[in-house]
């Protein structure tokens, strides 16, 4: 009778302790979901169900026709970065730091692992439907000397 008693006493306590650290976890993951939205949507300021309120932003911009200037209006932002992205294999150690998109051309800077992917990364690229031409403006080491720094230059079909 004691050990029962023992052993209910036990797994109450492991129930306990593991309830404890679930909560603490959640607790963790809540504020950074909230964290990542803030950066994402720095115009927000009421924050009640992140996740849901950042639903509605991607819906918004997904049904929104945000077009380029100048441009053939069936060809949107999103759909260049959606071919871009995709065009870039999730496989290759890859950070594009920054994007600017006009009417004429695209041009993409980040950082990689090696020239190997930079090349990769053109090859992919010359697939597109969206783009005449894919060329590497340049590709250095960077300060480390351990990372590859680059710059792709896409010169863009369908202008008006």
């Amino acid at each position: 009778m004691i050990f029962l008693g023992v052993i209910l006493c036990l797994l109450i306590v492991d129930m306990g302790v593991d309830y404890h650290f679930m909560k603490k976890r959640y607790t963790m993951l809540d504020q950074r979901v909230t964290e990542v939205f803030s950066r994402t949507f720095p115009d927000v300021k009421r924050i009640v169900d992140p996740l849901q309120q950042m639903r509605v932003k991607v819906n918004e911009v997904k049904t929104s026709d945000i077009a380029i200037p100048g441009t053939n209006p069936t060809n949107k932002v999103l759909d260049l970065l959606k071919d871009i992205s995709g065009r870039i294999p999730k496989s290759l150690d890859v950070h594009v730091s920054r994007m600017v998109i006009d009417q004429e051309t695209v041009r993409i800077s980040g950082k990689t692992d090696t020239f190997n992917t930079v090349d990769s990364i053109k090859s992919g690229l010359e697939l597109s439907k969206y783009f005449t031409g894919v060329t590497i403006s340049s590709a250095n080491l960077d300060r480390t000397g351990k990372r590859i720094q680059f710059e792709i230059k896409l010169q863009r079909k369908n202008r008006l």
